[in-house]
């Protein structure tokens, strides 16, 4: 049996990233790649909304605030979706609802395309948005079970770097079909991810087992379900944490629904740039976010606690928004801010990821990862859009507006961040959920089921 280093002794940054391939190597790196790939696969039906928000009000004689109900009635209903394929995932495994979620994703993003009015399309995008929302806290479990201690953060952190490479995969589908033909062709581009996403499924079962049970049919799992689970993550044990990292999550998850959904229509119609010109900011935007989720990744592993890194790159984001707002003028200012915007705001999810997986026992992980990471920002997808688009075009514009109802929010996640314990990084997953929660039993009341 290995030897655990005891929680005082660990110190950040005591193994540098020289040896990380070494570490990393055989299957961990197999599961974090097919992971990555499947992430990515799911992201790009997700990131074909950045670009067809305008074209679905204009086809449907709707305003911007009548989508932005659309969405938040598509988040509300798909939390529930996304709640039950999330706790599926404790329930009968990981990898059975990793390929759920592509073939789900795929499918009804696919069908928004034949849409033959707004209502059919809410529906069709409460579904879809239920199966993209629950991929991200699946395959971060996942990749957190099988990956080295010492090198969690870095496979968890890179994995986020699925979002812009799908986003920016959806950004050519927008330059070159979606502007130049429709929108609608853009979807029916979606039920492609498919294929490949059954591979990646077939190979992900192949893998080694992180940890199996002999027989699933009489582990105390198959006897408990989603709402003994429910009830064991806000219940006294791990109440404090949960509700801490909920409302992080959902102030965090606000802003961004709040804002990155409609930068497309404000940087054409405030900022005045050509409809090609805006789609290719948020492009390049995402791209610029691949390096976010590197940098943020190596500073919470190796110089910073995953707390003080998102905190700290929320305070950074945060700046360059009002820099955005207020200061960029220009197609090279805007892209210049709009990158340096995303490169932060959107590198802080690879330690939000982290810290929620690493914070409860392996029986209630994928749980509280879905509940929190994943439902929690969608709680914020269903109020802010509505909240955000009355105010800039009824109250204040969308200047003050995003000084104020976008920018105020991240900095409360950050600063709600600051209550969490200060724990370092590269312990054993057993001695975190013992430094976050030091008054509970490490030991989980439900046996934990194979993938």
């Amino acid at each position: 049996m290995t030897k655990r280093r005891p929680l005082q002794n660990v110190v950040i940054g005591q193994l540098g990233p020289a040896s990380l391939w070494c570490r990393i190597q055989g299957n961990s790196l197999k599961v974090f790649l097919i992971c990555l790939g499947g992430y990515s696969l799911v992201r790009v039906t997700e990131g074909l909304y950045f670009y067809v928000n305008s074209s679905i009000a204009h086809d449907f004689g709707v305003t911007q605030k009548t989508l932005g109900v659309v969405i938040s009635v598509s988040a509300a209903i798909g939390i529930l979706v996304s709640i039950i394929c999330g706790t599926l995932a404790d329930v009968i495994g990981r990898k059975r609802m990793f390929g759920v979620t592509i073939i789900g994703s795929g499918i009804f993003v696919g069908l928004q395309s034949l849409a033959p009015s707004l209502l059919v399309m809410t529906i069709l995008r409460s579904l879809a948005h239920g199966f993209i929302s629950a991929m991200s806290p699946i395959k971060t479990t996942i990749v957190t079970e099988v990956a080295p201690a010492r090198y969690r953060g870095i496979l968890t952190g890179f994995l986020q770097a699925g979002s812009p490479i799908g986003a920016g995969i959806a950004g050519a589908i927008a330059v070159f079909v979606i502007d130049p033909f429709d929108w609608r062709w853009g979807f029916a581009c979606a039920v492609l991810i498919i294929p490949p996403g059954l591979i990646l499924w077939r190979m992900l079962g192949k893998t080694a087992k992180s940890q199996q049970l002999p027989d699933l049919a009489t582990s105390a799992t198959a006897k408990s379900g989603i709402r003994e689970r429910i009830c064991e993550l806000y219940g006294m044990k791990y109440q404090r944490i949960a509700v801490i990292c909920t409302a992080a999550a959902f102030m965090y998850g606000g802003a961004v629904a709040g804002s990155f959904f409609f930068w497309k229509p404000y940087l054409e119609q405030v900022k005045q740039l050509a409809p090609t010109e805006a789609s290719t900011v948020i492009a390049v935007g995402w791209g610029v976010s691949i390096a976010g989720f590197i940098l943020v990744s190596v500073i919470g592993e190796f110089m910073l606690p995953r707390r003080d890194t998102f905190v700290a790159g929320i305070v950074c984001g945060t700046v360059a928004l009002l820099t955005l707002v207020w200061w960029a003028d220009g197609y090279m200012a805007v892209m210049v801010c709009y990158s340096v915007m995303s490169l932060f705001l959107l590198g802080v999810l690879t330690v939000f990821g982290t810290l929620i997986n690493e914070s409860f026992p392996a029986s209630i992980r994928a749980t509280a990862s879905t509940l929190i990471a994943s439902s929690g920002i969608d709680a914020g997808f269903i109020v802010f859009p509505i909240v955000t688009t009355r105010v800039a075009e009824d109250w204040l514009g969308w200047d003050l507006m995003l000084s104020t109802f976008i920018a105020i929010p991240f900095l409360t996640a950050a600063g709600l961040f600051l209550l969490l314990p200060r724990v370092s990084s590269g312990l054993e997953l057993e001695q975190v959920v013992q430094a976050m929660h030091p008054n509970s039993s490490q030991t989980p009341s439900i046996t934990r089921t194979e993938n």
